[in-house]
């Protein structure tokens, strides 16, 4: 696992993390697909123009690879196990977090509309589906992601947090 210089502002916590993934999410609707786990976003159709972030490794990200990409990680354990790392130490469950970042039908944070047709991987109405279920969680989980500051947490992980 390496990290490099993310596109996005430092995160002082695990809340302002999750707001600039949900930022993420809505303003790059090619590059979220919460169905699948490091996908490459060729093999699913969804980065049609090239229209990957030139700093990313070019996955169609779910909630985990972007939050490990805002935090500057790549490679797999960067992008899919340190951000559940991360809410672990911050108190939040394995059955909270996994509700987060799993993909199955039944999620209390995957919204119904992301089974409906009309609502396709790739499209502005999948990606506010996927920022409405991150949404969610956050105000269950408020007061732990504001306290949980990163720059202890990171330390752990080799996430480098300084300026």
């Amino acid at each position: 696992m390496s990290t490099k210089q993310s596109a996005f502002g430092r995160p002082a916590t695990l809340w302002e993390l999750c707001e600039q993934t949900v930022e993420a999410i809505l303003t790059r609707p090619l590059n979220y697909y919460q169905d699948e786990f490091c996908v490459d976003a060729k093999d699913y159709m969804l980065d049609k123009k090239g229209d990957a972030l030139k700093d990313a490794c070019g996955t169609a990200y779910c909630r985990s690879g972007w939050m490990g990409t805002i935090l500057g990680l790549d490679g797999w354990e960067g992008l899919a196990y340190v951000p559940e790392k991360l809410l672990i130490d911050a108190g939040i469950s394995m059955f909270e977090i996994g509700k987060l970042f799993d993909a199955t039908g039944g999620n209390n944070y995957i919204s119904s509309k992301m089974d409906h047709a009309g609502c396709t991987p790739g499209t502005k109405a999948y990606a506010r589906a996927g920022a409405a279920g991150l949404k969610k969680f956050m105000r269950k989980h408020r007061k732990k992601l504001e306290a949980a500051r990163l720059m202890k947490l990171a330390g752990k992980y080799s996430v480098k947090m300084e300026d």
